[in-house]
């Protein structure tokens, strides 16, 4: 067994408490990805005539700047979505790891499933894996197939994973910060036509509080898009 894998399995474990949950999650990105966090698409590959490697280095030196635009399918979850890569580049720099780091990486998925509720929902109260896989193939990846056979081939996968992870002795898994979320924090998700002044005034009840949420998530500037996930410090739920 892949010690990162196992790694990943007791983390999720910490987070989410059901087996077969976490095995429906981890089976998703072994779908996706093989559970290879630094995987670029093949025709990503094919078409930047690059090698994961070479990928995932330019990335982090810099020298290739199109990662959140180019949708090319990237990372454990095969990211591709422009929001969603900026939100996984954005996180690894704050971590201070590379943007294929597999840790980093369990770590941002757990976050932002909070902005799925749905997925995160089913994980925790997983008690079939095939419908868990349904959820979060039409909830959370979204692929352009998602038929029933299409959730069944990503649940089998999960199955493989159950079979040998459920029954393995847990480890002590400590994430190297304290998790962003927590009872000082509510994470919210940006919706289409979303500003900062009304969420400020959703949260606290006053618009012009709203540079108070700029500095808690280190925005520069009020831009802000869709699928984007907002830390909220002290504000009502």
């Amino acid at each position: 067994m892949d010690n990162l894998i196992k790694w990943a399995y007791d983390r999720l474990m910490k987070e989410f408490n059901n087996s077969i949950g976490v095995c429906a999650l981890l089976g998703q990105l072994k779908y996706e990805s093989n559970l290879q966090s630094n995987n670029l698409q093949n025709s990503g590959n094919r078409k930047l005539s690059l090698s994961d490697e070479d990928y995932t280095r330019a990335v982090d030196e810099g020298s290739y700047g199109n990662f959140v635009y180019d949708a090319q399918g990237y990372g454990l979850a095969q990211w591709t979505y422009w929001a969603r890569k900026k939100n996984l580049l954005d996180f690894a720099k704050t971590k201070g790891v590379s943007v294929g780091d597999f840790k980093m990486q369990i770590e941002f998925t757990i976050l932002e499933l909070k902005g799925y509720r749905n997925s995160y929902n089913a994980i925790k109260n997983a008690r079939d894996m095939f419908e868990c896989s349904c959820v979060l193939t039409r909830d959370y990846e979204k692929p352009s197939d998602q038929s029933d056979s299409a959730c069944r081939r990503r649940a089998n996968w999960g199955l493989s994973l159950y079979e040998e992870l459920a029954h393995t002795k847990p480890v002590e898994v400590e994430p190297e910060e304290k998790p962003l979320e927590h009872t000082d924090y509510i994470l919210y998700e940006v919706q289409k036509n979303d500003c900062l002044w009304n969420i400020a005034r959703l949260f606290y009840g006053n618009g012009a509080r709203y540079p108070e949420i700029m500095k808690e998530n280190g925005l520069s500037n009020t831009t802000i898009y869709p699928g984007q996930i907002l830390r909220i410090k002290g504000g009502k739920g």
